[in-house]
């Protein structure tokens, strides 16, 4: 008996299994952090995807350029971003990233083909359409638009298009010579004819 009482002393000095109502406290703010947590994730890759099939469709969205600084300049719909990326292949290296956030590619190059002395700001592209004679897409921001034109006819620019943007010219050409016919019935670089869709003319020898 007195082993007995002895085991069932040593018994019950034990530690109940059960947790302690602080530790048990502990366990639901973790799991409540934790889910509010994943919410939040789950939120911004929804808002990532969605701004991607937003961007992807400049023709609804966006809005119109129309600037009172270039009044006889033809307006267009969407944004300079979307326009390069209609024209342009991204980086090689930026693939894999582009299939999953489109917004994120890259596309521009330094300018090292052209000398464009009257530009703001210029850069190149690698042209979306792999048929063209020449595989380089200008893209340049201009003050008006007879520097614009000087400089596109001193390179041997064949076909270019522009719009107004927030007080410049953003120009987009190439020196490809094919021609197709555009959506809008007239002549047109298959580089650049994808753009008559946002609203652009696609036109042919600067400087004339």
């Amino acid at each position: 008996m007195r082993v007995r009482r002895g085991l069932v002393g040593r018994i019950g000095g034990l530690r109940s299994p059960r947790s302690s109502p602080r530790a048990t406290r502990k366990w639901i703010v973790a799991i409540t952090v934790g889910g509010t947590s994943l919410a939040a994730l789950f939120t911004v890759i929804w808002l990532v995807f969605a701004t991607q099939t937003i961007a992807g469709t400049p023709r609804m969205i966006g809005r119109s350029h129309n600037d009172p600084n270039f009044p006889n300049v033809h307006a267009v719909s969407g944004m300079p971003s979307e326009w390069i990326a209609t024209v342009c292949k991204p980086h090689a290296y930026a693939n894999f990233w582009t299939a999953l956030f489109p917004a994120k590619a890259q596309y521009l190059y330094p300018n090292t083909a052209f000398h464009l002395p009257r530009s703001v700001h210029s850069a190149l592209c690698s042209a979306k359409y792999e048929e063209a004679s020449d595989p380089v897409v200008l893209i340049a921001v201009y003050q008006s638009e007879d520097l614009m034109q000087l400089d596109l006819a001193d390179n041997g620019i064949q076909w270019y298009c522009f719009a107004a943007v927030d007080g410049n010219l953003f120009v987009m050409a190439t020196r490809a010579e094919e021609r197709v016919m555009g959506a809008n019935s007239l002549n047109a670089s298959p580089v650049l004819a994808p753009l008559v869709d946002d609203g652009f003319i696609v036109y042919a020898d600067p400087g004339r």
